[in-house]
């Protein structure tokens, strides 16, 4: 059963929160620099989601335009929303199909993407659309994750107080064997791997194909993180858990997993564990973390 990736995956909230501790404001320069960004350019983003990609290319440079697309609408009115609420008028949103691109041949002087070449059904033919509206001298970058899920997690250090953790953690198992049961991430990532994007840029004929690392560590104990981002990054998380786990729920689908009082009893221990996390936002001993490792890939359109 196929459902949209914004309800039932990912939901904008938790997309835009990980896009932001992956990409950080310490890391544009040099990704704008392997993306062989430089001057007054046009910039195409296929499989924007919550547009983070195209915002942070544009942010403080007033010679880039972007025009970035998507098929999931949920999607494309969380960009807009928040490209207007930042200030940022150099981004176009649209829906659009990357297997038939609604632009011109040579429209482009970049196509980027963040999860997107490893996600969609028919990656050879998105590539082959991008290369085709990008002008000759022109790039093309695709930043995937080399694993679907985390490679590195750990669910936190919790003191003995916290007695419901332990619980919690019974609980979410639960609720994860649901998602994955009723809506599998193998309808949302396809059988590509990040591994084979340079070979598909190679068939693709693109030149000048380089690799650049882009990995992330994030912990809401995280002692560089200031308290505000932590609160910030605690109160996204709570609330895109509840939200996805309420979609599942009015799916009607959990009386395989879950009884109604253990529903009720995983929507009150979200709420514990946030304002615990709320209440101790410089605890720097709990360090529940994750991370991941990701390639960018660029090649040069001769």
């Amino acid at each position: 059963m196929y459902k949209k990736w914004s309800s039932y995956f990912q939901l904008p909230e938790l997309l835009e929160y990980t896009r932001s501790y992956m990409l950080t404001e310490e890391m544009r320069e040099l990704i704008l620099q392997h993306m062989l960004i430089n001057h007054k350019e046009k910039i195409l983003e296929v499989g924007c989601g919550t547009g983070y990609l195209s915002r942070y290319l544009v942010k403080g440079r007033k010679n880039l335009s972007v025009t970035a697309i998507d098929l999931d609408e949920d999607f494309l009115q969380a960009a807009d929303k928040l490209a207007r609420q930042e200030g940022i008028d150099s981004i176009t949103f649209l829906r659009a199909d990357a297997s038939s691109l609604p632009f011109e041949t040579n429209s482009f002087d970049h196509v980027v993407s963040h999860t997107f070449l490893t996600s969609t059904q028919n990656p050879e033919r998105a590539l082959q659309e991008m290369h085709r509206v990008v002008r000759p001298g022109g790039s093309i970058s695709s930043i995937t994750a080399m694993s679907v899920n985390p490679t590195i997690v750990e669910s936190g250090i919790y003191p003995e107080t916290c007695s419901f953790i332990h619980r919690y953690r019974i609980l979410f198992e639960k609720v994860w064997t649901m998602y994955q049961r009723t809506n599998s991430i193998a309808n949302y990532i396809n059988a590509l791997d990040s591994s084979q994007v340079p070979r598909m840029f190679v068939k693709e004929g693109l030149k000048e194909i380089s690799l650049f690392p882009i990995g992330y560590a994030f912990s809401f104990s995280d002692a560089s993180l200031t308290a505000d981002k932590r609160k910030k990054y605690i109160t996204l998380s709570y609330q895109e858990e509840r939200k996805k786990f309420e979609h599942y729920v009015h799916l009607g689908v959990w009386k395989d997993f879950l009884s109604e009082d253990e529903i009720d009893e995983y929507r009150i221990l979200l709420q514990k564990k946030a304002t615990f996390l709320w209440e101790h936002l410089e605890d720097n001993s709990i360090f529940e973390w994750n991370g991941r490792a990701n390639i960018m890939v660029t090649g040069r359109v001769t």
